[in-house]
């Protein structure tokens, strides 16, 4: 059996490799993936439906911008939004 150790400087490494990967959603809530996107641009994301959050996404970004995300899965999600400095808001 192999042993795979992590020392402290290592975890932070770990944790966020998945940013140099790329943004994925694969079968997430909206309210799940906002909460990646805040992660991922730095900004603070306001679902204003209960039904809208609840909606699911799969979906992969590399080098996209936050309002081509957006974009994207407003097409899909038949929703809007709103970009203001460092905060989104999603409505119907």
């Amino acid at each position: 059996m192999s042993r795979i150790n992590v020392r402290p400087a290592d975890s932070a490494a770990l944790e966020n490799s998945w940013k140099r990967s790329g943004l994925s959603f694969h079968n997430e809530t909206l309210e799940n993936a906002a909460f990646r996107i805040e992660h991922w641009f730095n900004v603070k994301v306001d679902i204003r439906d209960e039904d809208l959050k609840q909606g699911t996404y799969s979906c992969d970004f590399k080098n996209e911008s936050l309002r081509q995300v957006l974009e994207a899965l407003h097409f899909t999600g038949k929703f809007h939004y709103r970009i203001e400095k460092d905060s989104v808001t999603i409505f119907k």
